[in-house]
């Protein structure tokens, strides 16, 4: 297995609803992942989505890998690339993800209880909470720098879109 390929089954916070609240599906794939026991949704104009967290992840790694949908094969993260260019060492880009996950979880710690994905419960209760609103300032920095890129505007355009 590639290094890479070795960081992506070690991380997997595109898929636990850390970097992305949903993946878009074809209607090919969505007969796929209802096979597979995996839930979609149809969102506006048609489009079907295949939330996140993930149904099929197994700790950090795809329980449905081969008949994972095109965004989930295409999708590779800034820090995958930098580990393929050189430009972190593998140890390296653990710690990265370990820091994303230390991150995540003092976010976790100030929510208030609820249901649904981290980011999406963090986003609705930023308003409303000082606390909260600079732990997933935190959080979204360190996500920008290593994993999604881009500016604070752009990411929050992002999420705009996807919901």
């Amino acid at each position: 297995m590639s290094e890479v390929g070795a960081l992506c089954q070690a991380c997997a916070l595109c898929c636990d609803g850390t970097l992305f609240a949903r993946v878009s599906v074809t209607e090919t794939e969505h007969a796929l992942l209802e096979r597979s026991g995996l839930k979609t949704e149809l969102r506006a104009k048609n489009k079907r989505v295949l939330p996140q967290p993930c149904g099929a992840l197994q700790g950090t790694r795809c329980g449905c890998y081969r008949e994972r949908p095109e965004p989930c094969r295409e999708y590779v993260c800034l820090l995958a690339k930098a580990l393929e260019d050189g430009e972190v060492s593998h140890h390296g880009a653990l710690k990265v993800v370990e820091e994303a996950r230390r991150r995540s979880a003092a976010l976790g710690a100030k929510l208030s209880p609820g249901e649904g994905p981290l980011m999406r419960r963090a986003r609705e209760q930023a308003d409303t909470s000082v606390e909260v609103r600079e732990a997933l300032g935190f959080l979204e920095a360190h996500l920008r720098r290593h994993f999604l890129g881009g500016s604070r505007a752009q990411l929050f355009e992002r999420v705009r879109r996807e919901r």
